[in-house]
């Protein structure tokens, strides 16, 4: 994606606004469709941590041919930054992803989509109780919606059922990724990146969040988990967004989070 689309043709300095919407919407798209490459990778014996950091890998090595020369242009304020680029890959395309995948192999989407129904709620109560975030009347009863809207979902419209939930262990690793999410959401608004043109922090997130995955990964193949590769399945997985032009700089639903989130506040982003 070249500068022009990221900064102009994206409208942000006309309309930072109007310009983070769309983003905000294309997010959750890749996002539900993350989670079907999820259960899919699962049924071709993809190993979880390993189709993480390789779609990661992926994303950066397909980006660095065109950023690569801003990368090293830009390398001082890069590595003086390092330890917030680390934190937010660390969050945003590990604690978010990696469990994720790992938890899409015990439960099912319609679980995972529950679950992380409930971070705009999350979001504004971390917010409201660290940073002392004024809550208004309007965004209380959003929360308390959206909180709502989930146990309806999680009960079937019957409160008697709530009783009788029961979360396996897949659906303590998808929470454990929501909270990642939420965690990488706040992050990004707090703790935001130096300016820097957006290709440039995409690739360097990606990179990133591959750096973060990779030990994982590795212990993941020395417990005996290693991914077929001769399959061609695996390539499939790795490449599902890389194969369309639209989304060929993305991977992954996160990978448009660095955008909208310092433009507008955590919660409406979530």
């Amino acid at each position: 994606m070249s500068e022009a689309v990221s900064r102009a043709g994206l409208g942000y300095r006309a309309a930072p606004l109007e310009a983070e919407l769309p983003l905000m919407v294309i997010a959750p798209l890749l996002f539900a469709a993350n989670l079907v490459v999820a259960r899919w990778a699962e049924s071709a014996a993809i190993p979880p941590l390993f189709l993480a950091f390789g779609r990661w890998l992926l994303a950066f090595l397909l980006l660095l041919p065109a950023v690569g020369p801003r990368l090293w242009v830009r390398r001082q304020v890069l590595l003086a930054a390092w330890p917030r680029i680390l934190l937010l890959a660390g969050l945003g395309m590990g604690l978010a992803v990696g469990p994720q995948y790992i938890g899409a192999r015990e439960t099912g989407a319609a679980n995972i989509a529950i679950i992380f129904a409930a971070c705009p709620a999350l979001v504004t109560l971390l917010e409201t109780v660290v940073w002392k975030v004024p809550l208004s009347r309007r965004q209380a009863g959003g929360m308390l919606l959206a909180i709502l809207g989930v146990l309806v979902v999680l009960s079937k419209g019957e409160v008697t059922a709530l009783g009788q939930l029961h979360f396996g262990t897949g659906d303590l690793w998808v929470l454990l990724a929501a909270c990642g999410w939420v965690l990488y959401t706040v992050a990004g608004r707090r703790l935001p990146l130096p300016p820097l043109p957006g290709t440039v922090k995409l690739a360097a997130l990606c990179g990133g969040g591959a750096l973060v995955l990779a030990p994982f990964a590795a212990l993941e193949a020395v417990g005996g988990s290693v991914a077929n590769f001769a399959d061609g399945r695996l390539y499939l997985a790795l490449g599902f967004w890389q194969s369309c032009p639209a989304w060929a700089p993305t991977s992954a639903s996160t990978a448009w989070w660095p955008w909208p989130v310092p433009r507008a506040p955590a919660c409406r982003c979530t």
